[in-house]
């Protein structure tokens, strides 16, 4: 079985959430919990730099996972790809926005939540229209709203009503299936037909891992 290194703390309470994915997964399909090794970033300072300098900082961190043994590498965050191809020369990379993608498989209709960078800017939406999804995201004010909501979920906090902000939200619009294209949102929302970015992305690791 080849080893996972996985790039956390962007936040690092998302990672936490991955880290029990990671473990429950692995024991249903294998037994067992294989070895991995969790490189967690600084959260604060990964939102202070520009998106070279991100780039950079994930690169750092690759570098590390790789010279400690990791073949296969992610990133347990959906913003961050923005930059994953700083990392891609560096080992076998399970993108998140594949998982996404293969989770989504039976339905058209996308609608996208996330940060703003991930809802507004082409590199998740395109990514996903280009495997021929329709993909919609909320208007400019319930992006703003849902940016704050995440920014609230990096800190921990899991507030009710932010959690029937987002299901107003959603019903404001049709779709087939709801990406929930921030690994924090599944800490607040989860539901029928709605994917979870975090669990589809540990289902293809653990697959790429065999």
């Amino acid at each position: 079985m080849k080893k996972l290194g996985l790039i956390g703390g962007l936040s690092a309470h998302s990672t936490l959430y991955y880290y029990r994915l990671l473990v429950e997964e692995s024991e249903r399909i294998l037994g067992t919990v294989p070895e991995f090794i969790i490189y967690n970033l600084d959260f604060q300072k990964f939102v202070s730099l520009d998106w070279d300098e991100r780039a950079r900082y994930l690169r750092q961190a690759a570098t590390a996972l790789r010279s400690a043994g990791a073949e296969v590498l992610a990133i347990a965050a959906n913003t961050p790809h923005k930059a994953v191809s700083a990392i891609e020369n560096l080992g076998e990379v399970v993108d998140i926005r594949d998982a996404v993608a293969e989770e989504a498989r039976g339905r058209r209709r996308l609608l996208l939540l996330g940060t703003k960078t991930t809802m507004e800017e082409d590199f998740y939406r395109k990514y996903l229209e280009e495997k021929g999804f329709e993909v919609k995201i909320p208007g400019p004010e319930d992006r703003e709203s849902i940016d704050r909501i995440i920014d609230r979920l990096t800190r921990g906090q899991v507030l009710e009503e932010d959690r029937k902000a987002l299901l107003e939200i959603l019903s404001k619009h049709q779709w087939d299936a709801v990406v929930l294209g921030c690994t924090e949102l599944p800490l607040i929302l989860q539901g029928e037909n709605m994917i979870d970015s975090a669990r589809a992305h540990v289902k293809a690791i653990l697959k790429k891992l065999l």
